[in-house]
C-alpha cells in the first residue's frame, strides 16, 4: 500500500499483482497514514488483475484499465509506483519498482501484493 501522486492529488493505491488481485484506491486517505497507523484500508477495487501480456506487463481491467510495468531495483529501500492516465477514457499506465521480491514475478505466474 503506497501513498502515489496521479495527477497533482495523492492517493493511497494497494496493488495486487497475483490471479484475482485487484488494485485499489482510497481518496480518502491520501498519505496512506490510516493504513499506516494500522487502521484497516478502506480503498475501493477500480481494477482486475488479467495476466501479463508478453513484454511482461501486468494487465488490469474493471472501471479503470492499463498496464503496469514491473521493475525490481534492489538499491531501493521501499518500493515505488508511479501513475498516469486519462479520466476521461480511465485508461492508466503505471510502473511498480521494489527493492527485492519474495515471490516470484515471471511473466507466466506473478505474485506480488502491495
Amino acid at each position: 500500500t503506497l501513498p502515489v501522486k496521479f495527477g497533482n492529488t495523492v492517493y493511497c493505491y494497494r496493488i495486487q499483482v497475483e490471479n484475482g488481485g485487484k488494485l485499489f484506491v482510497d481518496r480518502g486517505d491520501t498519505r496512506c497514514t490510516k493504513f499506516n497507523t494500522g487502521n484497516d484500508y478502506n480503498g475501493a477495487a477500480i481494477s482486475t488483475y488479467q495476466g501479463t501480456d508478453p513484454g511482461g506487463e501486468a494487465v488490469y481491467k474493471g472501471a479503470w484499465s492499463g498496464l503496469i510495468f514491473l521493475k525490481l531495483d534492489p538499491s531501493l529501500s521501499e518500493a515505488t509506483f508511479e501513475i498516469s492516465g486519462n479520466t476521461n477514457t480511465k485508461i492508466f499506465s503505471g510502473t511498480l519498482t521494489v527493492p527485492s521480491c519474495e515471490n516470484s514475478i515471471s511473466s507466466e505466474n506473478p505474485s506480488l501484493s502491495l
